[in-house]
């Protein structure tokens, strides 16, 4: 459950989602967070507010920051793969955007084994791109910069995985949101 300055930060930032950029995104596993049309295509507004409220209360109990990396991709709209190789670097305050440089590609070897590398190419071709830091965006990248210094990383990803200390990969977004 949350402290008391933690409900309110919460409630400041649910208020704020609804103007995040993302108006729909394919809903998965409908029934962990506590919607009720199953058949659901996508998230509707309130789905989304469910969802949302439903992976920070996640990560509260049990400190996995893939739950705020769900969030961040509702705030700002960025693919998965540009979210897990974002760094804290790439966050401009001053400029107040944040510098999407590079993705994570995916690939299986002959065996079926997945491997994660680092590509300077967007999928849209484009070298860079900039979004801009909402209050949201502000808000849960100070939760995960918390986070990490709590836990005494010193590297300079965003999404830390707290099994092995390594970068996060898209695959731990996805077991999140099964």
């Amino acid at each position: 459950s949350f402290t008391n300055n933690e409900a309110s930060q919460f409630g400041t930032m649910t208020t704020m989602i609804g103007g995040a950029p993302i108006s729909s995104i394919l809903a998965t596993n409908v029934s962990w967070y506590g919607l009720t049309n199953s058949s659901a295509q996508y998230y509707t507004g309130e789905e989304q507010s469910q969802l949302i409220r439903k992976c920070y209360e996640t990560f509260l109990t049990i400190g996995n920051t893939a739950y705020l990396a769900i969030i961040m991709c509702f705030c700002i709209g960025l693919r998965i793969g540009e979210l897990v190789a974002l760094k804290v670097s790439d966050f401009d305050f001053e400029a107040g955007v944040v510098h999407i440089y590079r993705r994570e590609v995916t690939s299986k070897d002959k065996s079926g084994k997945r491997s994660f590398r680092i590509s300077t190419r967007l999928k849209n071709g484009a070298s860079r791109r900039d979004i801009p830091i909402t209050a949201t965006c502000n808000f849960i990248f100070e939760q995960i910069v918390a986070d990490n210094e709590k836990r005494g990383v010193t590297s300079d990803w965003l999404f830390i995985s707290t099994q092995n200390g390594d970068r996060m990969h898209s695959c731990s977004i996805d077991m999140a949101l099964l």
